[in-house]
């Protein structure tokens, strides 16, 4: 009897632990854990619901700091976020969900439908005239380049610096739009290497420069010139070619003091 007691209450036990799980498990996988923010704006122990509509009753700043210091006096604007989000709040959830109750710090980016962007030009500019007042004292890095001389393309090393990189704090600002006020670090610039894909595609074409013919012809006689003869150095950036024609200069004044009649005797009928 003893022993069939023990069975029971060890069955009840299981049960409850069982049906406990279940509550937990239930619970946070509707509410989000405690440590998660979207956009910098607490929603742990939230709802899909609740946590849109504290979201969508935010106001933001539009304040832009650098380093902590503040670079851009933004005018307040709401949210952005309409009835449209509440399924992107309710994605995020379920990209948040763990199966235990997690404590970890996540902070999850979302795009509000109607976010106002009217002062982005603004804060891009302000970030630019922060970032070069910064860099006045400051080496600036030197990207690896591709030269093309005498029919070959060699590359230059790249020279590491110290001046902060405009276009990746920038970036930034861009994936920090939403947030109430915008918190910006500025980062050293990364020069181009000579693996970089840039490098590449600029010796891609600057190889098809070599060994390159053209014929020249004045009156009945004909010069043949090769890219030597014509390109004392070149680059490729942008998209587009930059040539030295030095070479050219000195190969069209041999022509033309072969050719020219300028200042010359000759005889004729």
């Amino acid at each position: 009897m003893e022993k069939t007691q023990k069975l029971i209450w060890g069955a009840l036990a299981a049960v409850a632990v069982i049906g406990g799980l279940g509550a937990s498990g239930y619970y946070h996988h509707s509410h989000f854990n405690k440590n998660v923010t979207i956009n910098g704006v607490k929603v742990g122990g939230l709802t899909s619901e609740a946590a849109y509509q504290k979201l969508a009753s935010q106001k933001r700043s539009n304040d832009v700091y650098l380093n902590g210091k503040k670079i851009y006096e933004g005018t307040s604007t709401s949210s952005g976020y309409t009835s449209a989000d509440k399924a992107k709040v309710t994605k995020v959830l379920k990209e948040q969900a763990t199966i235990l109750p997690s404590a970890k710090k996540t902070n999850y980016k979302l795009t509000p439908s109607e976010l106002d962007t009217s002062q982005l030009s603004a804060m891009k500019k302000a970030i630019k005239v922060a970032v070069d007042k910064l860099n006045q004292n400051r080496v600036m890095a030197v990207d690896a380049k591709a030269v093309w001389k005498d029919n070959k393309v060699t590359v230059t090393s790249p020279k590491k610096g110290t001046a902060y990189d405009t276009s990746k704090i920038q970036a930034e600002l861009s994936n920090q739009l939403a947030a109430d006020s915008i918190q910006l670090t500025a980062k050293v610039k990364t020069p181009l290497t000579k693996n970089s894909a840039a490098v590449k595609k600029e010796v891609a074409a600057l190889k098809k420069l070599s060994n390159k013919k053209i014929t020249y012809k004045v009156e009945n006689k004909s010069y043949t010139l090769t890219s030597d003869d014509i390109i004392t150095k070149a680059t490729y950036q942008n998209g587009q070619y930059q040539f030295d024609t030095a070479a050219l200069d000195q190969e069209i004044a041999k022509i033309n003091k072969a050719q020219s009649t300028l200042g010359k005797s000759f005889k004729f009928n």
